[in-house]
């Protein structure tokens, strides 16, 4: 309406994504004779009123005001807080005048810009009558010109429009394809060129379903479909690419509606799936394994208590036998224990149940200590080479559990060089972005890591069983040659310490393991070491387990030790023990899977009972998450089953006494610490 004022708040483009300058914005947004205000101070003198307006000069005086009274060693809190704005009221004269405002109106701090006296205010009518003259003069001109000049602006804006278009369809990553309504190609992007190894000009007019030679699904469902006006649901099939492959691809259309309804064409979207599809096998096989690792953390679970009674009884039948020639039976019943505590360990930490120390760990000092144990143990005949590349090679974890990958992957390097060759441990720095991690099946972090490379010049591995090696007992060798759980086992311990484990191979040519762990600050601490020496105590210990044989062989091993020992088959029964010997309990050695009442909630009901209670958790099958919560209650230490008495009578030892325990398997660092 004519007596309306126009405010420009931000327009610097418009709906079809032309941009205009300032002195454009306002012979676009006003009639004439209108008057625009504006918000910025920058945009007087191009035709716009004014108004308050932001100044950069207006408020950074203020700011700067501010700073130096601060810098003067006010306190900023007792500053007052500006509540007025610094804006000024700056106008331009000459658009003032234009629209017959009065100036008498204005704020009394009012700046106008363009005061001085113009020829049009000395002389108006003069001017005015020139300007008549002049503007029917140039009136003809400017009609016949006014045809010439937007059909010119018209047949630009066409012509960068298809640029856009043209430059869009060839960055897309995805093989993009228009026709007509009867199918015939009317454009193809350069991926869909990459692939049929055709040019766009050579397929143009033809029949799209003879240029896309596609199985499993059709185009001329596609077509009728479009020219009904309806999109077309995905659809997957494989695409013959020029360089002969079935590529794998998804399928969509969509019909080109014009405005008044009609339907000029379809669009069709060829996506290449083989990524995604090697991703969903990779994320599949984890899923396998992960499923593996479960049943086999179980079995290990019942396997340690198992393994835990015969250790214990093995190791108090030892202490008391006197006859010399029964003396080394005990001993072998203990070493087999050992080895199959081993081979348990192998299957947790497959199952990544083992929990993991958290220590600073030097890889190129654990290389080093692997490659002297395996320069004593495998075939002299096999040259090893360390090549070192990284710069920097601490890491966070369990240093046991690391030198045990190595060890595995080299002997089994070794098993696949039967008469000699080259084994080679080699490292470097790598720099993983969040696409890398995506990319990977395993649970990775971005940021810097440690590659370890082991490659042999051994047979190599079939490719019929290269997606089986990491399953826990699958193993090609002869049986009693192995147990098929060392490679599970590095698998496992790579994915408790975040990092991953590939393998490349081809049958003659060898094959290359590479590892990657995250990097780590190095720890200059040093790790105590246990005495192999039984600590003796005094004081009342309960055991809590269900099973007879573990309670009876704890209970006599600490008996042997000076303590009096309680014993509860249940979490039930150690809470009414606890209750019953009123204060006299010093320690609780508790087990963690039971029936009726867990080790956990039995340890939160003894801790409402006595907030100062000492327990020792002990399990064949630690959660990660438990332990770290029962830490943060105030759990004092956690035996691994199966235990040793050592490790046992050290573990009472340090509760009682409120030390800190050397991390070893009868007293690992809780999460928590």
């Amino acid at each position: 309406p004519p007596k309306s004022v126009v405010i420009r708040l931000c327009f610097f483009r418009d709906a079809a994504g032309q941009i205009f300058r300032v002195d454009e914005q306002v012979e676009l947004i006003a009639s004439p004779g209108l008057p625009v205000y504006d918000f910025w101070d920058e945009a007087i003198g191009t035709g716009y009123v004014g108004g308050f307006v932001v100044t950069g000069a207006s408020q950074g005086k203020m700011a700067a005001s501010m700073l130096n009274r601060i810098l003067a060693g006010e306190a900023p809190g007792q500053i007052e807080i500006v509540d007025r704005s610094p804006n000024n009221p700056i106008f331009d004269k000459r658009q003032l005048l234009r629209t017959g405002a009065d100036l008498s109106q204005l704020p009394p701090n009012a700046v106008l810009r363009f005061d001085e006296i113009s020829i049009w205010e000395r002389s108006p009518r003069l001017l005015g009558g020139m300007a008549i003259v002049a503007l029917l003069l140039l009136g003809c001109v400017f009609f016949f010109a006014a045809l010439s000049v937007q059909r010119k602006q018209y047949a630009l804006a066409l012509s960068r429009e298809e640029q856009k278009l043209r430059a869009t369809l060839r960055s897309i990553g995805e093989g993009v394809v228009t026709t007509n309504t009867q199918g015939q190609v009317e454009q193809i992007n350069s991926m869909a060129e990459k692939w049929l190894g055709l040019p766009n000009e050579s397929v143009f007019g033809r029949p799209v379903d003879e240029v896309f030679q596609l199985t499993d699904c059709s185009t001329e469902s596609v077509i009728e479909s479009a020219s009904r006006g309806e999109s077309f649901p995905a659809a997957s099939g494989h695409l013959a690419a020029a360089d002969g492959t079935r590529l794998p691809i998804v399928l969509t259309a969509a019909p080109v509606s014009l405005p008044e309804g009609d339907t000029s064409g379809i669009v069709m979207v060829f996506r290449d799936m083989s990524r995604e599809n090697q991703f969903q096998k990779e994320l599949a096989e984890v899923r396998r394994l992960d499923a593996l690792g479960q049943l086999a953390g179980g079995v290990a679970h019942d396997f340690n208590n198992l393994l835990g009674a015969i250790l214990g009884a093995a190791e108090l039948l030892k202490l008391q036998m006197d006859d010399d020639e029964l003396s080394d039976l005990p001993v072998l019943i203990i070493d087999a224990a050992d080895r199959a505590a081993e081979l348990t360990a192998q299957l947790l930490s497959f199952a990544r149940k083992q929990p993991v120390a958290r220590q600073s760990v030097h890889l190129h000092q654990v290389i080093a200590d692997t490659v002297a144990v395996l320069k004593r143990t495998i075939d002299p005949r096999i040259e090893i080479d360390v090549r070192i590349g990284a710069g920097i090679n601490s890491v966070l974890g369990d240093r046991t559990l690391l030198q045990s990958c190595l060890l595995n992957l080299g002997i089994n390097a070794s098993h696949a060089m039967p008469s000699g060759g080259t084994l080679t441990f080699a490292t470097r720095e790598v720099l993983l972005s969040s696409k890398d991690c995506e990319d990977s099946s395993f649970d990775l972090c971005e940021g810097r890591y440690i590659e370890v490379q082991v490659e042999d010049s051994g047979t190599g591995i079939a490719p019929a069983i290269i997606d089986r090696i990491f399953e826990p007992f699958f193993t090609t060798k002869q049986q009693g040659k192995g147990t098929g759980l060392g490679l599970a086992a590095v698998f496992g311990t790579l994915q408790q310490h975040g990092g991953s484990v590939t393998v490349q191979s081809e049958l003659g040519q060898g094959t290359s393991f590479s590892i990657r762990l995250p990097l780590a600050k190095p720890s200059a601490s040093a790790q105590a070491q246990l005495e192999d020496v039984a600590s003796e105590g005094e004081g009342v210990v309960l055991v809590v387990d269900d099973m007879e044989s573990l309670r009876t062989m704890a209970k006599k091993i600490l008996e042997g030790l000076g303590y009096e020992v309680l014993t509860a088959a249940d979490g039930l029964e150690a809470i009414g023990v606890y209750e019953r010997e009123a204060g006299r309990v010093e320690v609780v050695l508790l087990d963690m899977v039971m029936p009726k009442m867990s080790g956990r909630d039995c340890f939160v009901e003894l801790r409402r009972l006595d907030p100062d209670v000492v327990v020792i958790a002990a399990s064949g099958l630690f959660s990660q998450e438990e332990l770290g919560e029962m830490a943060r209650l105030g759990l004092s230490g956690h035996l691994t089953k199966p235990f040793r008495r050592v490790e046992l009578s050290k573990a009472v030892w340090n509760a009682r006494t409120g030390a800190k325990a050397p991390s070893s398997n009868a007293s690992r660092r809780l999460p928590s610490e």
